[in-house]
C-alpha cells in the first residue's frame, strides 16, 4: 500500500519556507493547485499588513530623519488606507507577476505550468510579507531590511522555481 504524506500544515510550511526552504519546495512540487500557497500567502500578507499598520501608528514620526509637516498629520485612517491599498496592490501582483514569468517559464526551461510559478513565487514571498513591518521603523531599517528581504525572496524565487519546473 503506497503511503501518501500527508498535506502540510500552514504553520509547518512557513516554518520550512524559512528554515529549509530546499525541502519544502521539493515536497510542494506536486501540488496540483494553487489553493494551499495561496492561504500561506494570504496569511502572511495579513500579518504584515496589520502589523505595518500598527507601527506606522505608534512609531508615526520615524521614517522621516528630519521633520516634515505633512507627515505629521497622517492620521490612522490614512495609515489604514494606504496599508489597504498596498494589500490589495500585493494580492493584485501575486497573479500577475506569476502569469508574466510563465510567459517565459518555457524559454528557461520551464515546463510545468502557472501554478507551480504561482505556487514557487506565492511562498518565496512569505518572508518578505510577514517582516514588511521592520521596514516602516524608520528610513535605515528601510533600507536595510528592504534590500535583505528582496535578496532573499529573489534567492528564494530562483530556489522555488527551479525545484517546483523539476
Amino acid at each position: 500500500m503506497i503511503m501518501l504524506k500527508p498535506s502540510l500544515t500552514i504553520p509547518e510550511r512557513i516554518r520550512m519556507i524559512f528554515f529549509s526552504p530546499q525541502t519544502f519546495f521539493n515536497r510542494i512540487k506536486n501540488e496540483k493547485t494553487i489553493g494551499e500557497s495561496f492561504k500561506v500567502f494570504f496569511l502572511s500578507l495579513i500579518i504584515g499588513t496589520v502589523l505595518s499598520i500598527i507601527v506606522q501608528y505608534l512609531v508615526p514620526f520615524s521614517f522621516f530623519p528630519f521633520p516634515i509637516p505633512y507627515y505629521q498629520t497622517v492620521t490612522l485612517p490614512f495609515i489604514i488606507a494606504t496599508n489597504l491599498a498596498l494589500f490589495l496592490g500585493s494580492l493584485g501582483a501575486m497573479f500577475f507577476f506569476p502569469w508574466l514569468v510563465q510567459l517565459f517559464a518555457p524559454s528557461l526551461g520551464g515546463k510545468k505550468g502557472y501554478y507551480r510559478t504561482f505556487n514557487a513565487m506565492a511562498n518565496a514571498s512569505v518572508p518578505m510579507q510577514l517582516f514588511s513591518w521592520l521596514m516602516r521603523i524608520n528610513l535605515l531599517t528601510s533600507i536595510l531590511f528592504g534590500v535583505l528581504f528582496a535578496v532573499w525572496a529573489i534567492l528564494l524565487n530562483i530556489l522555488g522555481m527551479s525545484k517546483t519546473h523539476q
